[in-house]
């Protein structure tokens, strides 16, 4: 009986510390295309020359998770 209290202490411990392991840095990749627009002179007279310019971003975000509001003992919801 005191190996199954043992195991089943040993496990609520290793969950809950697995719980609070830190979140590892997401990293998002977008590929931005965007026409641009640009005056350019060609022998005197001035023309408009339209580009296609395609970049791939690459941002690092943190992604936390936000706990849900709890309804206190009154019913209205408190935020921990």
């Amino acid at each position: 009986m005191a190996l199954l209290a043992a195991v089943v202490v040993l496990t609520t411990l290793v969950s809950s510390l697995a719980g609070c392991a830190t979140p590892m840095p997401q990293v998002v990749e977008k590929i931005v295309t965007q026409v641009v627009k640009e005056t350019v002179i060609v022998k005197g007279t001035p023309q408009v020359v339209e580009k296609k310019v395609t970049k791939v971003v690459e941002v690092e975000k943190v992604v936390t998770a936000t706990p849900t509001p709890v309804p206190g003992p009154t019913g209205e919801i408190v935020e921990l």
